[in-house]
């Protein structure tokens, strides 16, 4: 986390009301009206200062959502005194349209960081950004009723859109929404597609929902092997629902093939020297349990 002293921030603050006011004057309108398209460019260098003099005084773009919940990492604290520059400055910034200082604006709105949350002004601000983050936080704030009607059709199309550009966050969101038919038809021969398509990243979400489904024969042929596979990956990426540990606790939820699968793999990794015999006992528990990066 980057930090700044005293003296710095308090030099940075020196310049910040004459850019503040260049700004005003070059752009009066955002960058949507049609008659500031000149003053935008013009005011360009000065955007970038005030961006740049922004995450030096508080890194907002370290500022990490976990999905659908409010458990924000802020550098320093939300209500540290140097977030509230940041926030103002950023808003200045956001006025000629860069889709990156929209997204920020964003996110510390939602989050609190430097002023009190407003999720409302949030979704405006993801909404003109248009990008592939501001994308997929539009889309939880949608899905989930925050700052406007929860809207589940709308949602889906936001996480579709955003997975398109790449973002991996957005995918399984659209995936998880395939697949249990959420915000449209329920499509699991798609939600694994898409799951599959992503499997270059380390997400332990997506690797357990497409282990539940390569177990069950969900969306395609069961394959207990690569089931078992999923299972790990899910476990080595850090998936909450393996932290717990609901799966490793309770024998009912992966099927006998799978754990014969799961125990050889154990074994062949080293992480295990019990019996291959397809039950989820203390040993295979204990083995899993601690598989972190097999």
């Amino acid at each position: 986390m980057v930090r700044v002293s005293m003296f710095i921030r308090r030099s940075l603050f020196s310049p910040i009301l004459g850019l503040a006011l260049s700004l005003a004057a070059l752009s009066p309108r955002p960058s949507w009206a049609a008659d500031s398209v000149h003053a935008n460019q013009a005011a360009a260098p000065i955007v970038r200062d005030l961006h740049d003099i922004a995450l030096k005084l508080y890194p907002a773009d370290e500022i990490i959502g976990n999905d659908r919940s409010d458990d924000y990492g802020l550098p320093e604290g939300p209500n540290f005194a140097s977030a509230v520059g940041t926030r103002i400055l950023l808003q200045l910034a956001a006025l000629s349209g860069d889709a990156t200082d929209q997204q920020l604006v964003g996110v510390m709105l939602e989050s609190g960081a430097g002023g009190p949350r407003d999720y409302a002004a949030a979704r405006t601000h993801y909404r003109l950004s248009g990008n592939r983050v501001a994308l997929w936080r539009l889309g939880l704030l949608v899905y989930s009723g925050k700052g406007g009607a929860a809207d589940l059709p709308a949602a889906r199309a936001l996480f579709r859109r955003s997975a398109q550009f790449g973002l991996i966050d957005a995918a399984y969101e659209y995936a998880r929404m395939l697949e249990l038919g959420e915000g449209g038809e329920r499509d699991e021969v798609a939600a694994r597609g898409v799951y599959e398509s992503t499997l270059q990243y380390c997400h332990g979400d997506i690797a357990n929902r497409l282990a539940m489904m390569l177990m069950r024969g969900v969306g395609g042929p069961a394959d207990s092997a690569r089931a078992a596979e999923m299972h790990l990956k899910a476990i080595s990426c850090h998936n909450r629902f393996y932290e717990d540990p609901v799966v490793i606790r309770s024998p009912d939820l992966i099927d006998r093939p799978t754990i014969v699968e799961i125990q050889k793999l154990l074994r062949k990794h080293g992480a295990y020297c019990g019996p291959i015999n397809g039950r989820m006992d203390e040993a295979t528990r204990s083995a899993l349990d601690h598989s972190r990066g097999v």
